[in-house]
């Protein structure tokens, strides 16, 4: 399988909302509310792309709480037929990297 990982823009809204649909069901994300994020200045959207197919999506923002500046991780998911084959780990991995660029301090969850 060859994966690659690129930055998540707005124009794979529709294929991001397909596999956050199928990830959650009451805590997905509402297509607006990732177009939000996407466009948001302070976010991070990562994009996995495996033999050419969005198989994958991160989306995370940097925040400021209480003087200290973080990354929060909003979203991880991975289309079903493409679970257990190492990418979320890879996005993971990415965005923790783009993190480490902006010197931020730790990785909080949603």
């Amino acid at each position: 399988m060859k994966l690659t990982i690129e930055t998540a823009t707005i124009d794979l809204l529709d294929e991001l909302y397909k596999i956050e649909k199928q990830s959650f069901t009451s805590e997905a994300f509402s297509k607006k509310e990732i177009a939000c994020l996407l466009e948001d200045y302070e976010a991070i959207g990562l994009a996995a792309r495996a033999n050419g197919e969005i198989a994958g999506f991160l989306i995370g923002r940097i925040v400021v709480e209480k003087g200290k500046v973080l990354g929060h991780l909003l979203t991880l998911d991975v289309l079903p037929s493409y679970r257990r084959m190492g990418i979320a780990q890879k996005l993971h991995g990415r965005f923790e990297e783009s993190l480490s660029r902006k010197a931020l301090s730790s990785v909080s969850w949603r």
